[in-house]
């Protein structure tokens, strides 16, 4: 019964109008690309995340540089002194491939202390400090969610769209209804008199 239902559209019958046909076809074709252009838009996506995190791990390399402050810490609330393993923010300094010293705030693990030594990472001439780049599983992750966001950006967008073309459709519809009931009506209205 439901293949009937769906191919109803195509089949002959007194009662199919060719907006019916277009109908379907309209159905057809947004199934189609919303399938197909849903998983290119996915996977192009998803590889040009993947192609950025990957140029950015090469374009970033790690640096030693010397504690210059104490990490700030915030005060525990339950009063002990126990080392965190968390990151804070403190001043370090390290020297560019030309030898310059430079200085910047940046999180280092919170054991440490002025004068040790952590590394950071930096732009390939050393310059400036950066952020660490996605490791493997993290970039993974990123480009697999962003190409399911642009796979589901390009449905929805086709979905939206095929919604507006039937409404319009279905408003047309009903202007050839009332026209065709406007011409038969009064024929009607006479027979039961």
């Amino acid at each position: 019964m439901k293949q009937r239902l769906w191919s109803w559209r195509w089949r002959q019958s007194p009662l199919r109008r060719g907006v019916d046909v277009a109908e379907g076809w309209l159905l057809l074709a947004a199934i189609v690309l919303a399938a197909v252009g849903g998983l290119l838009a996915g996977v192009r996506a998803a590889g040009a995340v993947d192609d950025y995190l990957d140029r950015q791990r090469l374009q970033r390399q790690r640096t030693p540089a010397v504690l210059v402050q104490d990490p700030k810490r915030p005060p525990r609330v339950d009063g002990t002194n126990e080392v965190y393993n968390e990151r804070m923010r403190a001043r370090v300094r390290w020297s560019d491939e030309d030898g310059r010293s430079h200085r910047a705030v940046t999180r280092v693990p919170s054991h440490l202390r002025t004068g040790d030594t952590t590394s950071i990472w930096t732009d390939p001439t050393g310059r400036t400090p950066l952020p660490a780049p996605a490791t493997n599983s993290q970039a993974a992750l990123q480009s697999g969610f962003t190409g399911a966001a642009a796979g589901l950006g390009v449905v929805g967008v086709v979905a939206f769209g095929c919604r507006l073309a039937q409404r319009r459709i279905d408003r047309a519809r009903e202007r050839w209804w009332a026209a065709e009931w406007a011409r038969v009506g009064p024929e009607w209205r006479r027979n039961d008199a």
